[in-house]
């Protein structure tokens, strides 16, 4: 079962139902949608788009209502947050001390894969 709470929607389907208090002069309200659970099921794809554009969805079985689909409002989070929950959760360790600057290791003679091929002729 569809029905629609709120503004009137055209959606095309003889089932649905305008039974909401849609304001008089215009439709600025937020639309409210009533769903049993078997059609969300058949049409998860849709609803999940409406949901994503704002629309309230309510999941009705056998017509009590049972649970209330939502977009959800994500704040951004910084990296300094990230990293403070993931040492909470002790995925990382945070480092106890500022790291010294990275030096790079001057290197004699020739390039490194030549020398490791050479000391490898012996087993080729």
């Amino acid at each position: 079962m569809f029905v629609n709470v709120g503004p009137a929607v055209a959606c095309g389907r003889p089932d649905a139902v305008d039974v909401g208090d849609s304001c008089s002069h215009n439709n600025y309200m937020p639309t409210v949608l009533r769903v049993g659970a078997r059609e969300l099921k058949t049409g998860l794809g849709t609803y999940l788009n409406r949901v994503r554009r704002g629309e309230r969805l309510i999941v009705t079985d056998r017509q009590q209502p049972v649970a209330e689909l939502r977009r959800i409002e994500v704040a951004p989070v910084s990296r300094t947050g990230r990293l403070a929950r993931l040492a909470a959760l002790g995925c990382i360790t945070p480092p106890s001390r500022r790291l010294v600057p990275f030096l790079p290791i001057r290197v004699m003679g020739g390039p490194v894969s030549v020398t490791l091929l050479r000391g490898r002729e012996d087993r080729l």
